[in-house]
């Protein structure tokens, strides 16, 4: 009688969590980076409420980091779209501007916004913003492939004065940043649709900087997963640059529009059904 010898099993090895999130979060840094870069629109709108889901982080925790990310990944889609379109300064120029006018226009309205900071105001306007970006689709949709403004493009003073609309407006409304400040550098600036995502861009990069240190100095930017964000949000803001000066302007507008909408529809969800009552993080005007 033979006795067969113990079989070993096999110690199975452990997943090591920590390098899988950091992959997640690399990868997500990459897309957000990719389509702010595309539309335009603030990346620190589509992180934040990721770092919340993913991670379970306090709103201002994730909105500090997401601002540390946007910075980052959204110069780097700049200098990929000026690398990429070949002539910025004009573009620059304008949007440094509207910039400026943007500020100015938020810091006029603030001593008035409290009085508007209400969940009924914000789901007003985030009606607005939804039937606007809805339009922008419609709009896109039935324009030439090639379509492209036929009138020059708004000076720096006029571009001063749209900044100023759409920073009061947007330190208003709430709503998610460069929703406004694209379709007002489309129809009223007169950019064409590239250079009004660019435009954007640089508003929102030099929007950003501040409130990012500022959190930064309060200690609400995490120290873990941040890093792979980042390096994710350059190569894809760089690479998405790159693509948005080489892109066809329907595409842009429709990507935009469609974004937009989704994240204005996100927020409204979020105010009247999900969680009505919990307070809004701040975030930076543009």
């Amino acid at each position: 009688m033979s006795v067969e010898p113990p079989q070993r099993t096999r110690k199975r090895k452990k997943l090591n969590v920590s390098a899988i999130k950091l992959s997640i979060v690399f990868f997500v840094g990459m897309a957000v980076a990719i389509g702010s870069a595309l539309t335009g629109l603030a990346p620190q709108t589509a992180l934040a409420p990721s770092l919340t889901w993913m991670f379970g982080f306090a709103p201002k925790k994730a909105l500090g980091s997401s601002l540390r990310f946007a910075v980052y990944a959204v110069f780097a889609a700049v200098v990929g779209f000026l690398i990429g379109h070949g002539s910025g300064d004009g573009v620059a120029l304008r949007s440094l501007a509207a910039f400026l006018g943007a500020t100015l226009g938020a810091m006029i309205i603030h001593p008035l916004a409290f009085r508007f900071d209400s969940r009924g105001v914000k789901v007003f306007f985030l009606t607005v913003g939804i039937v606007l970006t809805l339009w922008v689709v419609m709009d896109a949709a039935r324009l030439n492939l090639y379509h492209t403004h036929m009138v020059l493009p708004a000076s720096a003073a006029i571009c001063l004065l749209i900044g100023l609309g759409v920073g009061a407006l947007t330190r208003l409304s709430g709503l998610p940043g460069g929703v406004l400040m694209v379709a007002a550098l489309y129809y009223l600036g007169r950019f064409s649709a590239l250079e009004a995502a660019a435009g954007s861009l640089m508003v929102i990069v030099l929007a950003a900087i501040l409130p990012a240190w500022g959190y930064a100095k309060s200690g609400l930017v995490d120290q873990d997963y941040i890093g792979a964000a980042i390096t994710g949000g350059i190569l894809g803001g760089f690479g998405g640059g790159l693509v948005l000066a080489n892109s066809n302007p329907k595409a842009v507008m429709l990507i935009f529009g469609i974004s937009a909408m989704f994240l204005c529809a996100r927020e409204l969800y979020r105010l009247t059904i999900l969680s009505p009552d919990e307070p809004t993080a701040p975030s930076p005007e543009n």
